[in-house]
């Protein structure tokens, strides 16, 4: 291994083993996927591979096939030594990992939980089979990826900062040491199904200064549309980064929020944990409407520069927006439960837990009760309400001049207006179908009238028509009918036939008798008597012209 991987460092004792059986075992289970990328690639690329593995490629192979999964082809390169499944760092001191701990804490945005210990420790094959696990449990359980990301977006139409953990904070603080006033909120999937809804606080949260996303459902909803989120911003992260910026410094701040004693307990937890860190006051968020000009009172009182609000949203934001010109502190955030967790009442999902996106899973074991229908119910409705509105405008991540539930009445409004309309227009095809169909019934009986009286005309009729063609028969030889193509109905040519009253060569005859035609103009051809005509035709037309004329006159 060394040989052909002159990079190589130290790593855990056993681990090139565990990659070849682990890589072996995953081309054996995959092996019919393997084979449909390698076809469809030569197919498509006339090649199997993307990148060869060469001592200069910095990157696992991959199909292709440009198929999902081509990234399977890695397997070859973990088969090959090139890389390794997990390793401590990419730092080319050794194989490079497929996984390792920074990649997968910045595919979920919480790059600011790396302990730098961690990239010095012990590396044994307990840390190597726990970083695998966690990498690929996060890619089934978190399927998100790190994209690119602009600096904000909108979700529903609330516009969303997007910044890093580090980049919030020094905002806040700049903030605070130019003595500007402020106003921060964080949104995860339930503030923004809550905003979908609510417009009052939807226009609260877009009046604020800044907002940030927090959770794996807000990174998925951006995913879905192309864009990245930087880092999830949420407050439970941010308060000890903020704490312990602040520490020392001439700011102080106030928790308002909770139950009766938690702002308490919080305080003194952070002091502890921060020396130097000043809390100008607490109060918890048991107050009425007739008690809130005390409370600003005492919050103004206290001298604090930072203001925590904890009473949950939508409360908290609106109540922030509403009483933000009489409020001291220059910078002002809703926080939630955050006061929970750090005053002790509350666990907080360990580490590894919250680097693959399922501190939700956490809550929910602790508080099933309280919290089922917020992830069990909200998760999935706030996802098909970001597919719904994709499909619907094209995109979520766009501003919206009206709330999203206005918006969804007016398209609701439009698609039942297209839908009304689509029945009127089936109602008149229906109609059309129908007329069409009588037509073609009417004339169908028609014939069928058609055929019929004839058929017993005729048979009525037989005996003097079997005379005609007797008659025919015995002064021309010949056929005795005679038949010739005629307009018909709709311009169509049909073929009409009639007994023979004239002699079989009368064609003939009448090119030599042209010159007595008593016909003006030469339009047709008419003689008062034709010698082309048969002695019982001749002896009709004498007859039948006087009555003929007589009606005529």
């Amino acid at each position: 291994i060394t040989e052909h991987n002159p990079k190589i460092g130290t790593e855990a004792k056993g681990q090139r083993l565990l990659d070849l059986l682990i890589a072996s075992l995953m081309v054996v289970l995959t092996s019919p996927l393997l084979l449909i990328h390698g076809i469809y690639a030569v197919l498509t690329q006339g090649r199997i591979l993307v990148s060869v593995e060469t001592a200069e490629n910095d990157h696992p192979a991959r199909f292709a096939s440009r198929l999902p999964t081509n990234e399977l082809a890695a397997l070859f390169s973990v088969l090959t030594g090139r890389y390794t499944f997990a390793a401590q760092s990419n730092d080319h001191t050794g194989r490079k990992g497929l996984f390792t701990a920074r990649q997968l804490r910045e595919r979920l945005g919480v790059t600011y939980l790396e302990n730098p210990a961690n990239n010095t420790g012990t590396w044994n094959l307990k840390s190597y089979l726990s970083l695998l696990s966690r990498s690929v449990l996060a890619m089934f359980v978190s399927p998100v990826k790190s994209m690119d990301a602009q600096d904000h977006f909108h979700i529903f139409g609330v516009r969303v900062h997007n910044a890093s953990m580090k980049d919030a904070i020094d905002w806040m603080h700049e903030g605070l040491e130019k003595n500007l006033r402020t106003t921060v909120g964080f949104v995860n999937t339930d503030c923004l199904n809550k905003a979908y809804s609510d417009d009052d606080y939807h226009n609260t949260l877009n009046h604020l200064d800044r907002v940030y996303p927090d959770g794996t459902g807000v990174r998925m909803a951006v995913q879905m549309n192309g864009q990245g989120v930087a880092d999830n911003v949420n407050g439970t992260d941010l308060f000890p980064m903020l704490c312990e910026r602040l520490a020392g410094t001439r700011h102080s701040l106030f928790l308002l929020g909770a139950r009766p004693g938690i702002a308490e307990a919080t305080a003194k937890n952070m002091q502890q944990q921060y020396p130097g860190l000043k809390i100008a006051g607490t109060r918890d968020g048991y107050f009425s409407a007739d008690e809130q000009q005390e409370v600003i009172s005492q919050i103004n009182g206290s001298g604090a520069t930072v203001l925590l609000v904890a009473l949950g949203a939508p409360r908290q934001e609106n109540w922030i927006m509403q009483n933000q010109q009489a409020l001291a502190p220059g910078l002002m955030m809703g926080v939630g439960g955050l006061f929970d967790f750090y005053s002790g009442r509350i666990s907080r999902a360990p580490v590894w837990i919250r680097e693959i996106g399922l501190e939700w899973v956490w809550r929910l074991i602790q508080e099933p009760r309280r919290m089922w229908q917020r992830y069990l119910v909200g998760n999935f409705l706030f996802m098909y309400r970001v597919w719904r509105e994709k499909t619907r405008n094209g995109s979520v991540l766009r501003p919206s001049v009206m709330t999203p539930s206005s918006e969804s009445d007016l398209l609701d409004y439009y698609e039942d207006l297209a839908q009304h309309s689509g029945m009127r227009i089936r109602m008149l095809q229906f109609k059309r179908q129908v007329w069409n169909l009588g037509r073609l019934t009417s004339q169908l009986i028609k014939r069928v009238i058609d055929a019929l009286a004839a058929a017993i005309l005729m048979l009525l009729l037989s005996p003097m028509l079997l005379l005609v063609m007797l008659v025919i028969r015995i002064e021309s030889p010949g056929p005795v009918f005679y038949s010739q193509m005629r307009v018909g109905y709709k311009g169509r040519l049909f073929k009409l036939w009639k007994f023979r009253s004239m002699y079989i060569d009368a064609d003939r005859r009448r090119a030599e008798l042209e010159a007595l035609n008593e016909m003006e103009g030469g339009v047709i051809f008419k003689m008062k008597h034709h010698p082309y005509r048969t002695h019982y035709q001749e002896i009709f037309y004498r007859r039948a012209t006087p009555a003929v004329e007589c009606i005529q006159g």
